[in-house]
């Protein structure tokens, strides 16, 4: 379960970006003609964009459910399966970095999208 938490919460970040930072990003470089036909070739980019408010709450749900669960649960005794790692020990591994990436790439994105317009 903490893995598809992880999982659901790097996704949700992602679409965080896209939303919102990816835009600003574009427009602060001076490429917002570039953005323009970005929109124009993936115009599932303005939806993501229309419903923002939706996007986040449902981000940061999955990134508290994530760092709950992880910080909650005792990790899995592992099976061991000869000299190698196993992909239990992966998991474990790679869950904690994932969910720093996902916090960091949420607060970015609203950092452009609610922080930014107040300073403009």
């Amino acid at each position: 379960m903490n893995k598809l938490l992880s999982f659901a919460a790097l996704f949700t970040s992602v679409g965080t970006l896209f939303c919102c930072a990816l835009p600003a990003l574009f427009v602060v470089l001076g490429a917002g003609a570039t953005f323009a036909a970005l929109t124009e070739t993936v115009p599932a980019i303005l939806i993501l964009g229309e419903h923002k408010e939706l996007i986040f709450v449902f981000g940061g749900l999955c990134l508290g459910l994530a760092w709950f669960g992880s910080t909650r649960t005792q990790p899995v005794e592992c099976a061991i399966e000869g000299d190698g790692e196993t992909a239990c020990e992966t998991t474990q591994r790679w869950t904690r970095p994932m969910l720093i990436v996902s916090s960091i790439m949420y607060g970015l994105g609203a950092g452009v999208a609610y922080l930014l317009p107040l300073f403009m």
